[in-house]
């Protein structure tokens, strides 16, 4: 059997592969990503440090909805949910003067400074209920007319939305003297930050 030589094929060289990715240096896109995340969660916790008053006061009130659900006193509740409010507004308005607002004038600042509340009917009855006393000194025991779980969504919804910027508002129109209520009512106010800073040291720690 003759045998002929094999012709000189040049055989392919072996395989390349390409050099393995470098995950190092990032593409500008996830920097850009990167610093729009943590810009955003900066931003969530300072909101969230500047809105722990708003948790502290709808808190309280709900609370203050869950006594009166026990032992349904619908005078009592307004009451207390009013001085809740001008706590809050006390805290909201530093340089307002509405520690001696009342009545009136008290009705009129939390419908401006909040307006969807212009138009609640339990708002003057809210404000008649905390005010109008008896002829022997005695707030009465209930209310014509006072619905306190539409009163109770009202007040929730100023805690929620009122604006402060609303308030300049109000205080040009009028001229606001101080009385001796000034006092009582910013220890009221002093109390209820001291409530705020101390929620906001527990959550820090």
């Amino acid at each position: 059997m003759n045998s002929e030589p094999l012709p000189n094929i040049n055989l392919p060289h072996d395989i390349i592969t390409p050099p393995p990715v470098v995950e190092w240096p990032i593409a500008p896109g996830y920097w850009l990503l990167a610093i729009i995340l943590i810009a955003g969660l900066f931003w969530a916790y300072h909101w969230y440090q500047r809105t722990a008053w708003r948790r502290i006061a709808l808190r309280e009130l709900n609370g203050l909805y869950k006594v009166y659900l026990d032992t349904p006193d619908p005078i009592q509740y307004a009451v207390q949910a009013n001085r809740l409010l001008k706590r809050v507004a006390l805290l909201r308005f530093p340089t307002h003067p509405v520690a001696p607002l009342a009545e009136k004038r008290w009705e009129r600042f939390l419908k401006t400074t909040c307006p969807s509340l212009k138009q609640d009917p339990q708002l003057p009855l809210f404000i008649q209920a905390c005010y109008q006393c008896s002829a022997d000194g005695v707030l009465p025991n209930a209310h014509p007319g006072l619905n306190i779980l539409a009163l109770h969504k009202g007040l929730t919804r100023w805690i929620r939305h009122h604006k402060v910027a609303h308030a300049k508002r109000y205080f040009t129109t009028i001229n606001v003297s101080t009385d001796s209520s000034l006092s009582s009512a910013s220890e009221q106010g002093l109390r209820f930050t001291h409530s705020l800073h101390t929620v906001q040291e527990g959550q820090a720690s």
